[in-house]
């Protein structure tokens, strides 16, 4: 007769735990703010009045690039979705507004107005961790 062994609940709960806290840590977990804006710079290009730029989401649950340069007047900002997992962009300024879902391989436009200089952060909701900022000279 073989006895098939099988750890205890008790030790079970441990492994349960750690393993849900490395999930957490994955996806970002917590809620320490925003956190910093993920790699990488771009410049908006046009005239003031009619400035466009793009942000994609990747692989590691980053925006890349993180940082937006731009100056006051319009900004159309795309957001395009190079993983295979679905984000969107929700700036902290809810005025600014927001991209909802961007499934893989997809991509869809905001226009922002910036009537005076400053950082506007953006982040996926979906994703903590994965930030970027528009800068506003």
């Amino acid at each position: 007769m073989t006895l098939l062994h099988r750890p205890s609940r008790a030790r079970l709960l441990p492994t349960a735990l750690l393993g849900a806290a490395l999930a957490m840590t994955a996806c970002g977990g917590g809620d320490d703010g925003p956190g910093e804006p993920n790699g990488g710079t771009v410049q908006a290009e046009g005239p003031a009045d009619a400035q466009t730029a793009t942000v994609v989401s990747v692989d590691g649950l980053k925006y890349d690039p993180g940082t937006v340069e731009a100056v006051v007047g319009t900004l159309e900002l795309t957001h395009r979705n190079a993983s295979d997992v679905p984000h969107n962009l929700t700036f902290d300024d809810d005025a600014l507004g927001a991209i909802d879902t961007v499934t893989g391989g997809q991509s869809k436009a905001i226009t922002l107005t910036f009537s005076e200089p400053g950082t506007y952060v953006f982040v996926c909701t979906f994703h903590s961790g994965q930030v970027g900022q528009v800068v506003v000279s």
